[in-house]
């Protein structure tokens, strides 16, 4: 009973508080460039990231960003209309932004029950959006993202987001021109977004498994090919990051050796072999990174495990005479025996 209590008072004070500030200190439109006529529309949701927090330079953004009412570099190839309030904050904890100069952070943010960002990426490429959103004044709201096709309204995506009192990212790749719908779910409390940053979308990989004898020899490790939704796979490289235990990485031919921090082709990549040489059973990892030319990097990574396996049991000894009697299968009904003498087989006499 008495955590509802806490918990009601808490929500109507953070409404109250917006109430009273929001307003005083909204503009009702954010308009950069025109909206005009781009590729197919499609959204792809790439999950959340819970820990960068407000520190978003070098993480995010190195395309372009807006951070409303204080920093704003946006790429060419961009058009975007946000139809929100902005509120203005000053802010010294580390979950609000950074500004662009890194002097300072804020908590702007566009502000609103439901506002829609009109994205128009008109350069025929996928991007990665990430919206940051943090609920600076812990209400416990959810919001909802939906991202419709502008052209038909068709629904892309669409995700909730919950308990981003420590900063969250929602991100994307993104491509056409779509609409973010960005809704409250607890009135009168209002949905926030405080900043969205655009990047490259990185290259695709796969996790492997390779588990091989280790008296085996040259084996075809059958990586995966990496893909990139902007890039043929001739214009990635990749770049050995790791080489695994129990043997040795080589090229195709089974004989040249693969080196940390070479760089493959992934042609190359997909036709590695091992060649396994552990005298113990090992498991270790095989790991690359592949990096398309807008710098949008993955790392990827094969488990291989090169098995010892135990040598056969030397044969039964004889008995004091030389000799053991089995039972052969093959004579079984007629009850007879074979005896194995130092590898020669007779049939004695019964």
């Amino acid at each position: 009973m008495e955590r509802g209590r806490f918990c009601f008072v808490a929500w109507c004070f953070a409404a109250t508080l917006w109430l009273l500030t929001g307003p005083e200190n909204a503009w009702p439109l954010t308009l950069v460039g025109d909206v005009a006529p781009g590729s197919q529309a499609s959204a792809t949701y790439l999950g959340v990231d819970t820990t960068t927090s407000g520190n978003w330079i070098g993480q995010y953004g190195s395309e372009g960003y807006i951070i409303p009412n204080s920093s704003t570099d946006l790429p060419n190839y961009v058009q975007l209309r946000v139809t929100a309030d902005i509120a203005n904050n000053t802010c010294s904890d580390s979950r609000c932004l950074e500004t662009a100069d890194r002097l300072s952070r804020t908590w702007n943010s566009w502000q609103a029950s439901t506002f829609t960002i009109d994205i128009n990426i008109s350069d025929g490429k996928t991007h990665k959006i990430s919206l940051y959103a943090y609920d600076s004044f812990h209400t416990g709201d959810i919001q909802n993202f939906t991202i419709k096709a502008a052209s038909s309204s068709a629904i892309l995506s669409s995700q909730d987001l919950s308990s981003f009192f420590n900063g969250v990212y929602q991100i994307w790749e993104i491509s056409g021109h779509v609409t973010i719908v960005v809704r409250g779910t607890t009135p009168p409390i209002p949905a926030i977004i405080n900043g969205l940053f655009f990047d490259p979308p990185p290259p695709v990989t796969a996790p492997g498994h390779l588990t091989v004898s280790a008296s085996a020899g040259a084996t075809p490790i059958r990586i995966h090919a990496p893909s990139d939704p902007n890039y043929s796979a001739s214009q990635l490289s990749v770049r050995v990051a790791a080489l695994p235990d129990g043997g040795r990485v080589t090229l195709s031919d089974g004989v040249t050796p693969v080196r940390v921090h070479e760089t493959l082709t992934v042609g190359q990549l997909t036709s590695l072999k091992f060649v396994p040489s552990a005298k113990v059973t090992t498991a270790s990892t095989f790991a690359y990174s592949v990096t398309n030319p807008a710098a949008g990097s993955t790392l990827g990574s094969v488990l291989i495990a090169a098995e010892v396996v135990p040598a056969s049991p030397p044969p039964p000894i004889c008995s004091a005479a030389g000799m053991e009697w089995l039972l052969s299968s093959a004579m079984t009904r007629a009850g007879r025996f074979r005896c194995l003498f130092h590898g020669a087989v007779s049939s004695p006499r019964m």
